[in-house]
């Protein structure tokens, strides 16, 4: 009871309006404004107007109404003026109130095996749960606010008649809003004095979705964790795998032993509070995610498209963090790997490669990646790729699979692997933007490999996932 009344405390005082404008918001200049961001950008804006109790409609990266007033409310609550276009500090304040809520909720991307689902739960108020008969329930101590996964095979009469049943009459139940469509239903309102939130999608044989309850003591709380988890909630049947563990390439996992599942991939700290970022499919489905030398680690944020994961250390202390270059990497420059490849047979010890960027892209068009020639084997997932002034151009990802090569082409690639760009890496990490710090090149003086990895071996760590 005592932390859901911290984090309203600190929730409140994040959100609730300290003053007004009186200009007069133009629609049109504030769509205009938008529609030229980026589609993550504009994904990245709505979740963080969600996050700071703004905005109630689905993160899909369209302009309307309901984002104009989140942009026009947010400016009116901070600045003299309100015309829905955000200035860069406008956007940075924005960015460091968006960052306090997703930090003091916990927000974690977990894969719920129960209900075979991918679904971002705020495990900082939700630190108990109980398999039930369809899913999984995460609840806060004092059952405030509770999460519930389900899965649950469709009557007869289809997803319809599930709809249907959802929303019947019954005693101390109100609906106050819903929408069907043949893919996915959403209700909403009260149930015996509760406050609640349902979505549910049509899997075909099966009806799969979740629901948010809240007191009133949390209805400000409640519909803020509801609507960002409508956004990001996945039904899926099995672990999902990186984008390129399959075909032409593989991603360097290492599996430590059979029995229980162990894999080991890198990592660096980003951000002195004890934020970390490696690969997403380094902790996809992890049960517990341990730092040696630092102790246990929870996800923050995981997007599986670009293979990219934050996560928090238990213990929130940093010894040391990179800094993150804004300009992309250039071809032919030298570069330093850091990580720990191949644990099993290199008894977890932190290696080094040195190479230079072969390649601005890869073969296979996966966005914001690049080619290196830095020796990537598994296990260096998720380490840092550093340019020659010791700032981070690269998140180090995947190998190229030789036995696919010799069996489609009759040849290896050796030292060919690929790396995530530093760019992409802080668009990521742009909702943590009070913690990762970007940086342009240092100087032009080059600085022995020495020197740089005696720094960076401060920040760079092996990551344990136990499944």
């Amino acid at each position: 009871m005592r932390s859901i009344r911290l984090f309203l405390a600190l929730f409140i005082a994040v959100v609730i309006a300290f003053g007004g404008g009186s200009a007069v918001a133009s629609f049109q200049s504030s769509k205009t404004w938008f529609d030229h961001l980026s589609m993550e950008d504009r994904l990245l804006l709505q979740g963080k107007l969600v996050l700071l109790g703004l905005y109630s409609g689905l993160i899909d990266g369209e302009f309307g109404a309901g984002t104009f007033r989140a942009l026009e409310t947010f400016q009116k609550q901070e600045f003299a003026f309100s015309d829905g276009v955000l200035t860069p500090s406008q956007s940075d304040l924005l960015d460091k109130q968006a960052a306090a809520v997703f930090g003091a909720l916990g927000m974690t991307d977990i894969f719920e095996s129960e209900a075979g689902v991918d679904i971002v739960v705020p495990k900082a108020l939700l630190t108990r749960d109980i398999k039930t008969r369809f899913g999984k329930r995460f609840t806060s101590p004092d059952g405030s606010l509770s999460m519930e996964t389900m899965r649950r095979a469709l009557p007869g009469a289809g997803f319809s008649a599930a709809y249907a049943s959802a929303k019947a009459p019954r005693p101390g139940l109100v609906v106050k809003y819903s929408t069907y469509t043949e893919n996915r239903f959403v209700i909403s309102g009260l149930e015996n004095g509760s406050f609640f939130y349902l979505m549910t999608y049509n899997t075909g044989d099966t009806s799969v979705g979740y629901r948010v309850t809240w007191t009133n003591q949390l209805d400000k709380v409640g519909p803020v964790v509801a609507t960002f988890a409508a956004s990001t909630f996945s039904p899926s049947h099995s672990r999902e795998t990186s984008p390129v563990a399959a075909g032409a390439t593989e991603t360097p996992t290492t599996p430590a032993q059979p029995e229980p599942a162990i894999y080991s991939g890198s990592g660096f700290f980003f951000a002195p509070s004890g934020m970390l970022v490696t690969n997403a499919h380094v902790v996809n489905s992890c049960a517990t995610i341990e730092v040696p030398g630092y102790g246990e680690a929870t996800v923050l944020k995981a997007d599986k498209e670009i293979d990219l994961a934050a996560l928090q250390l238990k213990s929130g202390r940093s010894p040391a963090w990179a800094t993150i270059r804004e300009s992309a990497p250039v071809l032919g420059e030298d570069v330093i790997m850091l990580g720990y490849p191949l644990a099993d047979l290199l008894n977890s010890s932190l290696n080094v490669g040195t190479g230079i960027v072969s390649a601005e892209t890869m073969a296979s068009g996966v966005r914001g990646w690049f080619t290196t020639n830095t020796g990537i084997q598994p296990g260096n997932s998720g380490g840092p790729i550093l340019d020659g002034s010791g700032l981070v151009v690269g998140v180090a990802v995947a190998k190229v699979n030789d036995k696919t090569l010799i069996a489609e082409a009759g040849t290896v690639a050796p030292n060919v692997g690929f790396a995530i760009s530093s760019r992409v890496l802080l668009d990521f990490l742009s909702i943590f933007q009070h913690g990762a710090e970007p940086g342009g090149q240092k100087d032009k003086q080059l600085h022995s490999t020495k020197d740089l990895v005696s720094v960076a071996r401060r920040y760079t760590v092996q990551i344990i996932c136990r499944q």
